[in-house]
């Protein structure tokens, strides 16, 4: 009996082992290339959303202002956008490295489409209840790193699992194997975003880098690198021959 599934087999076999150094190659190299390009999206106006003015009276004038409610409600739409980006042009990326060693056109293809929107979908639901909570909180966590340090990597760790899925649906290959590199992902995510707040306290110390998003379109970068490194990183890591 024909069985389709046979030839599919044969003929999209995983990523093998004599190509494994070349894919994490271009599992790095596109990883730092989609976050070059996540950031420069995110200093656009597609993703930067101002604070909203409303009529306001002080001391008697009337003028136009921004109120603690909807500056908060810029930081959330903002950096949930933001991350939105950075996820789905990560996932994208990596989805479409995963087939492009060894495999046919048409397992990149569905690796990138893949990652674009599990990458997407996973920044999303994780950003924006984490940024409105934080935000609600921020008062309280003055002079405490650890809330930060939490609230980056979380969103980071979901980017990453999500990256990793997808380069593991573009290589091919079973369950297990895609679970590992969406571990390796999250993982490498959150150390990375991890280390890109300790590197940005030091290196950028007045731009808050500690913030949902950061004041200073460099520390934005090291945000956003930094997350992609971890992540492709702990992906690369991960990768082994089918």
């Amino acid at each position: 009996m024909h069985d389709p599934n046979r030839d599919e087999a044969l003929t999209s076999p995983a990523v093998p082992k004599a190509s494994t150094l070349g894919l994490r190659v271009l599992i790095v190299a596109v990883g730092l290339l989609a976050a070059v390009l996540a950031w420069r999206i995110g200093e656009t106006g597609l993703v930067r959303r101002p604070a909203r003015e409303v009529p306001m009276v002080t001391m008697g004038v009337k003028h136009m202002g921004t109120t603690p409610a909807t500056e908060r409600k810029a930081v959330v739409v903002t950096t949930t956008r933001d991350r939105i980006a950075l996820g789905a042009l990560l996932g994208l990326a990596l989805g479409a490295a995963g087939g492009l060693v060894g495999r046919p056109r048409s397992a990149a293809v569905k690796g990138a489409v893949a990652g674009a929107v599990l990458g997407g979908i996973a920044a999303g639901a994780v950003a924006y209840p984490a940024t409105w909570y934080y935000t609600g909180k921020v008062e309280s966590f003055v002079d405490d790193l650890v809330p930060a340090l939490l609230f980056h990597a979380a969103i980071a760790a979901a980017i990453g699992a999500a990256a990793g899925l997808a380069a593991g649906v573009g290589a091919g290959g079973g369950a297990s194997r895609r679970v590992k590199w969406m571990i390796g992902g999250a993982l490498g995510g959150a150390l990375g975003a991890v280390a890109g707040q300790f590197a940005g306290g030091y290196l950028l110390p007045i731009d808050g880098t500690a913030d949902p998003t950061a004041a200073s379109a460099t520390a934005r970068f090291l945000t956003a690198a930094a997350v992609a490194a971890g992540c492709c990183v702990g992906v690369a890591t991960a990768t082994d021959p089918a």
